[in-house]
């Protein structure tokens, strides 16, 4: 659990995995650290963790998942790569915890995008991510 409270001396192995990003690609990294006293790591306040599409590349659909530490307000929405936003996925509170929201690959007003790259932007307080996406229309 890497929000853990640390409250007895000694010497401890903390293993850190990043993922890839749904490429399948991650790293395990081992260390240690030696605690005289009382440790105790925080979640950060108001920040993202973990913004995650899958599939990508995609066909008729996307999952964009992400988890959110605290109640915020939240901006999801996709670009072109030109940057002019062609669909607006959501705007407005959201919970703690896991979110994932679906992209059919459709702009605004339903018709379907073509093929290219397009940039997924998660904005609001202090947000601020963005991933590439690649729609593969059919």
């Amino acid at each position: 659990d890497p929000f853990y409270q640390y409250n007895v001396s000694g010497y401890y192995t903390v293993k850190l995995t990043i993922n890839g990003g749904g490429t399948g690609n991650s790293e395990t990294k081992l260390s240690y650290i030696h605690v005289d006293g009382l440790l105790e790591l925080q979640k950060p306040a108001g920040n993202l963790s973990e913004l995650n599409v899958y599939p990508n590349p995609f066909v008729n659909s996307t999952k964009i998942s992400f988890n959110l530490n605290q109640t915020q307000k939240v901006n999801v929405s996709v670009s072109d790569i030109s940057g002019k936003i062609v669909r607006n996925l959501f705007s407005g509170n959201l919970n703690s915890g896991e979110q994932i929201l679906v992209w059919d690959g459709k702009s605004n007003a339903g018709d379907k995008l073509s093929s290219g790259v397009y940039i997924v932007a998660i904005s609001g307080g202090e947000l601020n991510e963005t991933r590439k996406i690649v729609l593969e229309a059919k």
